[in-house]
């Protein structure tokens, strides 16, 4: 189970690994809300990432974001 009170109390960096796709995005909206700073999640290819997007719409639509594209993509 995941401690999102926990993760908001930690003082520095956080990761956070191992959350079943679509709960992450819960867990990140609810850790940005309680905590300041730059929030950062990496997928590992462009479905996931939307599929991440998609998540936090419905959690965090408040949240401002910036998707960068995949290192191997095209310029």
């Amino acid at each position: 189970m995941i401690d999102i009170e926990m993760i908001a109390e930690v003082r520095g960096a956080a990761t956070v690994c191992g959350a079943p796709e679509g709960l992450d995005a819960l867990v990140f909206a609810e850790t940005a809300r309680r905590r300041a700073g730059l929030h950062v999640f990496i997928a590992r290819d462009d479905s996931r990432a939307a599929a991440f997007a998609a998540a936090l719409d419905v959690f965090a639509p408040d949240i401002e974001r910036l998707r960068l594209p995949a290192w191997d993509c095209q310029p």
